[in-house]
């Protein structure tokens, strides 16, 4: 069923075109954690974001949700010279959550990366975040006992990867979290644009790895 929806803002006309991403799971497990990451990046007018204009999950009796975004015209050429200097404008913004402002690594809720989801409770130390909720989480989640031994081994060899950060202070950032060419672009007129976050104040360099 189609339904007309009407938004209200401050400036401007209303939009005509919608862009309608729909999972099929409740919001609260996929839709809800995009939405707050989408809303976290467009606030640091940094780099531009579409607006979220509603995050709802289904009320037609079928399990879902539905998250609806103001619609952009791709189609222009991105600069990767200005990408690279919007982004590094992106992880210097000051963190607007007071867990971010008190040096905490995480974001206000989980997420996904796909369809994986990414726990992202708050955490004192940049080393023990990504131990335990990024690489920890993954490899339990792959259940593979050769994957298990290695991770094992490289715990031993690094301990507990404190060794790969030793003599450099990592403050918290906002990144994109899930960067990589589908996730970003240009508008007709060059204006360079994200989109489909994974979002999370943790190490800046923590982005290029997605992509790289």
């Amino acid at each position: 069923k189609k339904k007309k929806m009407k938004t209200k803002r401050k400036r401007g006309k209303p939009p005509t075109s919608f862009f309608a991403k729909t999972s099929p799971w409740p919001k609260r497990r996929m839709l809800a954690g995009e939405e707050q990451g989408l809303r976290s990046l467009r606030a640091t007018k940094t780099i531009y974001v579409p607006e979220v204009l509603a995050c709802e999950d289904r009320q037609d009796g079928i399990e879902g949700s539905w998250l609806l975004l103001e619609y952009v015209e791709m189609g222009g050429r991105v600069n990767q010279r200005s990408l690279g200097h919007a982004l590094a404008k992106l992880h210097r913004y000051p963190p607007v959550f007071s867990e971010g402002q008190k040096g905490r690594f995480g974001f206000v809720c989980d997420n996904t990366c796909g369809t994986a989801i990414q726990k992202n409770g708050w955490t004192e130390d940049w080393v023990e975040f990504f131990r335990e909720k990024r690489m920890q989480y993954q490899i339990t989640l792959a259940s593979d006992d050769k994957l298990t031994d290695l991770w094992g081994r490289v715990l031993e060899k690094t301990n507990n990867l404190h060794s790969l950060f030793e003599d450099i202070t990592v403050t918290p950032s906002l990144i994109h979290g899930d960067f990589w060419s589908g996730n970003y672009g240009a508008l007709r007129g060059g204006k360079l644009v994200i989109f489909d976050p994974a979002a999370y104040y943790g190490h800046h360099e923590a982005e290029w790895g997605m992509a790289w």
